[in-house]
């Protein structure tokens, strides 16, 4: 059945990616601007794939999963329709997001001819584009949004052309009506699979610097020549070549006039509006596969920051501002494999709290780059700011880098904050980098852990963090309050505590003092347990030990003999160093 741009298949949601795209379509024609017609697959398929197929079982399986009857037949219509050496873009649209954010999986498809080979490519396509749903990035940005379960797929062929074994737009990207109140297009050679994350050149107006429109497209070719590497489609999938060749380069020039043009239908479009899209160009059409509604905050003068608050950083990739109130500081030195690990699991339990990272978590830049696991949603989802310590790299680094075949980003003047634009302005995540000095950090109130050796610092503290920008200013700021609630004990001292009083008690059942022993033992089953180092309640005893050894009662009576006792028992550094005040404080918190 069609409904606007797309034939439909199946009952249920057309998903907001394609329903946004069918929605805008009409008001995008009107400004100039093409949807490309397609096919959507609707969530009522992705309903029974897992409740009748049990589909979230098979993901991380074998390519042999079969294609249900169901799938298969609508997928045999769909292969009918389509054009035999044609790519189609494979894309998610899902309940819970309008596209920009990059949870989701989309990928691509080149239909060979061959019926039962497409079927079976098609199917796997679908297959990841489905899985992607059950993914712990997706997890995390529903519970942050409180969105739905469901998935609709959004079948469109790409537009290009063909260089090579390779095919590719001559000019892609994204765009905004208004970002930060100027319109924003940010321009890639090929795919915009690299504009999406953050790469390419960013203009807020057309390239008319001379009367000559030939001269412009000339300096506009030499501001592209730069990009020298660029995403494109081959039977293998998404690759990367060189684009300095005269035939590529020859198709952005004839795509130059309507990128020009661009900047003209962003002012027609918003009028009705505030928007994103994702675009691209071949010959003389510019072609929007994604466009979504868009929030563009203004920079505002917050109030004054007064004496009790400390600069922490100043820099010029500012995302999102506001106050913020912190419950703990998150700093990470170096981005590993481990650092990752401890990082998502943090992030699950602790929610409103300031996150450091450096910038290359955020860039790939990290040696394990290839790892599956990179900086991603489900790291952060339960931050409210996030700072990137953004580094500069001198020429002979970037050379030795490159040899290395590592990646070189530019995160300055907006480039770091663009990787998680969609996610921040949707999560409503405070965002800045910047360079800054490391000795800044001494600066942060309330005592530091360095839990485990993981590569982390962790301020257990309450602070009010507000990241400002001024109107007409390019530099935004990050203050930390100095007025924090500080947590007097932390979990590790706990813990160590807790392995003292233990050693004591094994020493004293050896010396068959048992009622001496029951006590220590008492104390230390029934001291808190270390889940994380953020918002831990010292005083909280674990009630289940506690009842075993006679509820509040018998915990008074333990402690008190544990107090009386510890001075001779225990090594006098570690018992004048907090372990006496805090069974002391333990004991009147109790009553």
């Amino acid at each position: 059945m069609k409904q606007g741009s797309f034939e439909v298949f199946g009952d249920g949601s057309l998903g907001l990616k394609a329903q946004d795209l069918n929605q805008y379509a009409p008001l995008l024609a009107d400004v100039g601007l093409s949807v490309p017609e397609g096919f959507v697959i609707a969530t009522g398929i992705f309903d029974r794939l897992v409740q009748e197929e049990n589909f979230e079982a098979t993901i991380g399986k074998s390519q042999t999963v079969p294609c249900p009857n169901f799938l298969l037949a609508i997928n045999t219509i769909i292969l009918e329709s389509m054009e035999t050496g044609r790519y189609y873009a494979i894309r998610s649209s899902a309940l819970s997001e309008h596209g920009g954010t990059g949870i989701y999986k989309s990928t691509f498809f080149l239909r060979t001819g061959k019926m039962d080979e497409d079927l079976n490519a098609l199917w796997q396509c679908q297959r990841q584009v489905y899985a992607s749903e059950f993914s712990q990035n997706a997890k995390a940005w529903r519970e942050k949004v409180q969105g739905s379960v469901g998935m609709a797929i959004l079948i469109q062929p790409v537009a290009g052309f063909s260089f090579e074994e390779s095919f590719l737009p001559a000019l892609s990207g994204v765009a905004y009506t208004s970002y930060k109140g100027l319109p924003t297009v940010r321009v890639v050679i090929g795919m915009c699979t690299k504009a999406v994350k953050g790469d390419g050149l960013i203009y807020h107006k057309p390239k008319n610097v001379h009367q000559d429109p030939l001269d412009n497209m000339l300096v506009f070719q030499r501001d592209l020549w730069d990009q020298d590497k660029a995403d494109v489609l081959t039977y293998n999938g998404i690759n990367q070549i060189d684009t300095q060749y005269p035939e590529i380069h020859g198709e952005i020039a004839r795509g130059f006039k309507s990128f020009n043009g661009l900047f003209d239908q962003l002012t027609k479009l918003r009028a009705h509006g505030e928007f994103y899209l994702e675009w691209t160009i071949v010959g003389n059409q510019v072609y929007v596969v994604q466009c979504s509604s868009h929030d563009d905050r203004l920079p505002d003068d917050l109030p004054e920051v007064d004496d009790g608050h400390f600069l922490l950083l100043e820099g010029t990739d500012v995302l999102h501002f506001g106050r913020a109130h912190c419950r703990g500081i998150i700093y990470v030195h170096e981005w590993t494999v481990q650092t990752a690990h401890a990082l998502e699991h943090l992030n699950k339990q602790i929610k409103g709290y300031l996150l450091i990272v450096p910038q290359e978590a955020l860039s790939g830049l990290a040696v394990f780059q290839k790892d599956p696991n990179p900086f991603e949603f489900r790291h952060f989802s339960n931050a409210l700011v996030v700072v990137e310590r953004q580094q500069t790299y001198t020429p002979k680094q970037v050379e030795n880098m490159k040899m290395l075949r590592m990646l070189v980003a530019d995160h300055s003047n907006g480039y770091g904050a663009s990787h998680f634009s969609g996610l921040c302005e949707n999560a409503d995540i405070l965002f800045i980098g910047g360079t800054f000095d490391l000795s800044t950090l001494h600066s942060l109130p309330g005592r530091v852990t360095f839990p485990r050796n993981i590569g982390l610092s962790i301020w257990d503290v309450e602070s009010e963090v507000i990241v400002d920008v001024r109107k007409g200013k390019e530099n935004g700021r990050v203050y930390v309050s100095k007025k924090v609630h500080v947590y007097p004990f932390s979990p590790y001292q706990i813990e160590r505590w807790a392995h003292t009083l233990r050693k004591v008690a094994i020493t004293l059942d050896n010396s068959h003092k048992d009622e001496l022993t029951k006590h220590f033992y008492a104390v230390v089953y029934a001291m808190p347990l270390v889940d994380h180092p953020i918002n831990f309640d010292s005083f909280k005893l674990d009630e289940s030990k506690l009842n075993d050894h006679g509820g509040v009662p018998g915990m008074i009576q333990s402690l008190d003999a544990v107090i009386e006792n510890g001075g001779n028992l225990i090594e006098i550094n570690i018992w004048n160093a907090g372990l006496e005040e805090y069974l002391k404080l333990l004991r009147s918190s109790l009553g």
